[in-house]
């Protein structure tokens, strides 16, 4: 048994004494080996929070479209169909990494570092429940708030936020939109933008995209995520 399969039956549950034995042995005595373990656990647990955000709003959605006698049991069943779907694909393991495994693992939304949400304010402004809602992880919302608050406002700032929440929702394409937009722009977060649209370009399946961006974030070291777009971009 090769290495590679040794670390996918780990995860399955599969190994026999003897091979778990040669797991332990490995983890111990074999750096390469311990290292691709630890990251295959990191794609696994972030695929598993990405799925459940994504199911969890689907449910939500669902919630919405349903006749209020029926809401509990439908939602129990739709609940029901989450948890199945969530602990089936936690265990699914291939010891390659897929580009939708890869951005999974990589992407995670920016931080709100332009607009401070001051607990119990008063949402006084589209701006402010722009953030709110994006805090909230209600990235509908936010990219609607957002694109009105930019046509208002031109404040560069707010093509970054859109984009992200562009992302959340699976709108890619609009999303890189917004990037290429916002990269004409010097602001406090033009230094991310390239890193973003590379995990865009990733989850576009478009790797050509993908490795020209990383190359730019890699020709500068002082560049956002370095070192990451390094990584990144060895395992494209």
């Amino acid at each position: 048994m090769d290495k590679d399969e040794l670390i996918a039956n780990y995860f399955l549950g599969n190994l026999t004494p003897d091979e778990e034995q040669k797991f332990e042995y490995l983890m111990q005595t074999d750096t390469d080996f311990k290292k691709d373990v630890e990251f295959q656990s990191q794609v696994k647990d972030a695929i598993f929070r990405h799925e459940r955000h994504n199911l969890k709003q689907r449910l939500q959605d669902v919630e919405k479209d349903l006749i209020p006698k029926n809401t509990n049991k439908i939602k129990w069943l739709v609940a029901a169909a989450i948890l199945i779907s969530l602990s089936v694909g936690y265990y699914i393991f291939d010891s390659s990494y897929t580009y939708t495994e890869l951005y999974a693992i990589y992407f995670e939304p920016a931080p709100n570092i332009v607009h401070p949400i001051v607990r119990d304010g008063i949402e006084d402004n589209d701006e402010t429940k722009a953030f709110v809602a994006y805090q909230k992880q209600d990235y509908k919302l936010a990219a609607q708030l957002f694109d009105k608050v930019f046509q208002d406002t031109k404040t560069s700032e707010i093509l970054f936020y859109e984009a992200i929440s562009l992302m959340e929702i699976n709108n890619i394409d609009q999303a890189i939109e917004k990037f290429e937009i916002h990269k004409k722009y010097n602001d406090l977060l033009s230094n991310k933008t390239h890193w973003y649209m590379a995990l865009a370009y990733i989850k576009q399946n478009n790797i050509e995209k993908a490795k020209d961006v990383l190359n730019l974030i890699i020709n500068n070291q002082e560049s956002y995520n370095y070192k990451k777009a390094k990584e990144l971009l060895r395992k494209l």
